[in-house]
């Protein structure tokens, strides 16, 4: 007579199985900071309020003078005076405490979480650069308990400004001069003249706009009036590859647009209002360090470590006529002509 098995011990009532973890850890949050990562670097000696001059050139004349010329009859070289701009710094930062216990213990994925921390707290920072540089905002002076703050790139372009009904482009005030914040207006959709008028009106003070730093929405709003029949300025087409099986890729997206002032290439930016669309001359602008992200590690209280990563910056702006802003931008609206 056959004896049946009766306790067969198997995965499901094993409690010794090893665990299947994956030493990746995986982090899909978007790093890129276009902004940032396309203007200069300086650096600041005083946070508190950082300065610089700005000059421009008289306007052109086509008059001659006669042989032997008098210099009083010359008209004079010195035609405008320079004038100051001003800046604050802000700090940003990110505190870390780790456990004696959780910094010795084995990891999945992890030799040192310290470090580890450490890294993941600086590309923080690098996304709330770009983001704060990106806000128009009314610098802040530091203050007993108030807290510094920096005036964003849109905060500083007031010359070259397009804005819906009830929108009034930022201002300077005081001496030396810093910007004020101006009123949003009402949302309308992005039209190709207002875009083409603002490049020009930038070209025309002296400036050459090489990016546009626009919302993802407004992107593939750019992309798909470019690359419709009326607007005549991209044509889709299809790649079929040099091997037989390979696939067809269609174009859909545009990148760059060949303007009449030099080529404008458009980015997508994650950290920046949807409602702004910032035209910028790169060379004309620069993140200002005071000091850079750097590591500070405090106190030891209890039985963990602790640690701040901090960044203390500001923007300059070197001539905000070489760029534009097209604000209060409508991301659910079609572009148009």
């Amino acid at each position: 007579m056959a004896v049946g098995i009766t306790a067969t011990y198997n995965t499901n009532t094993s409690a010794s199985t090893r665990e299947d973890v994956s030493n990746i850890i995986s982090n899909i949050d978007p790093t890129e900071t276009p902004i940032s990562a396309n203007i200069g670097r300086e650096d600041v000696d005083n946070p508190d309020l950082h300065q610089w001059q700005v000059d421009s050139l008289a306007a052109t004349s086509t008059a001659g003078q006669i042989d032997g010329v008098a210099q009083s009859a010359l008209p004079d070289a010195v035609s405008t005076a320079r004038a100051k701009r001003a800046a604050r710094c802000q700090i940003q930062g990110k505190g870390i405490s780790i456990t004696r216990r959780q910094q010795k213990l084995d990891k999945y994925g992890i030799d040192d979480e310290v470090a580890y921390q450490l890294a993941k707290a600086g590309a923080e920072l690098k996304r709330d650069q770009e983001a704060t540089i990106c806000l128009p905002r009314t610098p802040v002076a530091s203050a007993s308990g108030t807290a510094p703050l920096l005036a964003g790139i849109p905060t500083w372009i007031r010359t070259n400004t397009s804005n819906g009904s009830g929108g009034a482009a930022p201002t300077l005030t005081g001496t030396p001069a810093q910007p004020v914040v101006g009123t949003d207006g009402t949302v309308r959709a992005l039209s190709e003249a207002t875009l083409m008028t603002m490049i020009k009106q930038s070209y025309d003070e002296g400036g050459k706009i090489d990016m546009a730093s626009v919302a993802t929405a407004v992107k593939q709003a750019m992309s798909a009036f470019l690359f419709g029949s009326s607007s005549r300025i991209a044509t889709p087409y299809q790649d079929f590859g040099s091997k037989p099986g390979m696939g067809a890729t269609v174009q859909g997206a545009v990148d760059v647009i060949i303007t009449d002032f030099g080529p404008l290439y458009i980015v997508p930016n994650r950290f920046q209002r949807g409602r702004d669309v910032l035209l910028l001359d790169t060379a004309q602008w620069s993140i200002g360090i005071f000091d850079d992200y750097f590591v500070e590690e405090t106190a030891k209280v209890g039985d963990y470590e602790n640690h701040m990563v901090l960044h203390d910056y500001t923007v300059i702006s070197h001539a905000e006529e070489a760029s534009a802003w097209i604000a209060d931008i409508d991301t659910t609206a079609a572009m148009t002509s």
